[in-house]
């Protein structure tokens, strides 16, 4: 069975922090970021970075499907909407 759905409720958007969190954050392993050297990587983004980006105009789906009866769910993101993302290519302040 397959689900796609726009991500819209706040519980939709936790969910979906934690999908690129866990998405990026052997790459912040690999280079040793933390929040504190890194704070825009997105293995450190939160579902209130995610509401602002939607206000912006991104679109947030996820999609989960389940490969067979006993099998937990899948689950895939996209973002689309922004060019390029304010989570990993910050803006220099003016």
């Amino acid at each position: 069975m397959e689900i796609i759905k726009p991500v819209q409720r706040d519980s939709d958007l936790e969910a979906a922090a934690r999908v690129v969190r866990a998405a990026f954050a052997t790459v912040a392993a690999e280079f040793d970021l933390t929040p504190e050297n890194c704070p825009t990587h997105a293995s450190f983004v939160t579902a209130e970075q995610l509401a602002a980006m939607g206000e912006k105009g991104a679109e947030l789906r996820s999609a989960s499907w389940k490969k067979s009866w006993n099998e937990g769910y899948n689950r895939y993101l996209s973002l689309t909407g922004i060019e390029r993302s304010r989570i990993n290519n910050p803006q220099p302040s003016p």
